[in-house]
């Protein structure tokens, strides 16, 4: 048995992702969209983690990294083998996609969020491509059912702060509210690996520059980066990513194609020698003297939003 106990793992059920943020290597379709994990291989992989005692009744599994969980067929079945082996878990999701919870599926869910690129149909058009009203009336259809379900937590939402929604957050706020649900708004990041790191070496094209200038808030990023403390340690030592095939991540920003994605498989036999390969990849690198791991790991809430009416 290995020692290690991860409090948080993240489970990628879904590969795939119907979104088309163009700032996010799933959105922008220059990987191919990936699978869905079986029932089969997810609950031996839950029974993996238990046995190995990597994981245990404080853990949590966050059943997304990049994909739409809410677009797995067999969620229903995902969930219920999470509570029936008694582990915490979270959600999150575009709500473009309605799907109502039962009390028994809720029993062990500790978090559940859904994202929002703004709160009007240009907004929406410019980032994840969804008709903008359906993605409201979900995102209520959600709260409400959630409660009736029994779901203790309050319903979070994550609102993605752009340069061409700012005055938005006002109206979004205010949805939250009539639903009772929490309101978190965040600057927007460079979801895409490859793109964040060509902008931090100067590497973009002129016309990549521009739609990022464009819509990204670069000066939190820049900020950030010169408030990085000189002992920071990437959080992802400490967090367990696994996809939808059971291989084991160097973390959750990396993107397929790249040569240090992952760190072998749960199950070939090599776990400890692969949890271990984790903290040792060439990328980790760059990505920790750049700052863009501490970019990536504190997004800013910006104060003004508090004062908002």
């Amino acid at each position: 048995m290995i020692q290690t106990i991860y409090k948080e793992i993240y489970f990628e059920i879904s590969g795939i992702c119907n979104a088309r943020c163009p700032f996010c290597v799933t959105g922008t379709r220059r990987l191919p969209q990936g699978d869905f994990i079986s029932v089969d291989l997810f609950e031996k992989s839950i029974d993996k983690l238990i046995e190995e005692g990597l994981i245990n009744s404080q853990s949590c599994i966050f059943l997304y990294n990049w994909g739409e969980p809410f677009l797995h067929p067999d969620l229903d079945k995902i969930m219920e083998y999470v509570n029936k082996r008694e582990i915490n878990f979270a959600l999150s999701s575009n709500a473009s996609i309605d799907k109502e919870f039962k009390a028994k599926e809720v029993k062990k869910l500790q978090e559940i969020s859904f994202s929002m690129s703004g709160f009007s149909q240009s907004s929406y058009d410019r980032v994840h491509g969804f008709r903008f009203e359906n993605i409201k009336k979900n995102i209520a259809m959600f709260a409400e059912n959630l409660k009736k379900a029994g779901y203790r937590n309050r319903v979070k939402i994550f609102f993605h702060i752009y340069q061409f929604n700012l005055d938005e957050i006002i109206l979004a706020k205010e949805f939250a509210k009539t639903i009772d649900a929490d309101f978190v708004p965040y600057y927007a990041f460079i979801a895409d690996y490859d793109k964040a790191k060509s902008y931090l070496l100067n590497k973009l094209s002129s016309a990549e520059m521009r739609s990022v200038a464009e819509s990204i808030v670069l000066a939190d990023m820049v900020q950030k980066i010169k408030l990085m403390p000189s002992n920071y340690r990437c959080p992802q030592d400490d967090i367990l990513i696994l996809d939808e095939k059971a291989d084991i991540l160097t973390c959750c920003f990396l993107p397929k194609d790249h040569p240090d994605y992952y760190c072998g498989n749960l199950f070939d036999g090599k776990l400890r020698e692969n949890l271990k390969a984790k903290t040792r990849k060439n990328e980790c690198q760059f990505c920790l003297e750049s700052g863009l791991s501490y970019c990536v790991h504190n997004v800013t809430i910006p104060e003004f939003s508090n004062s908002l009416h």
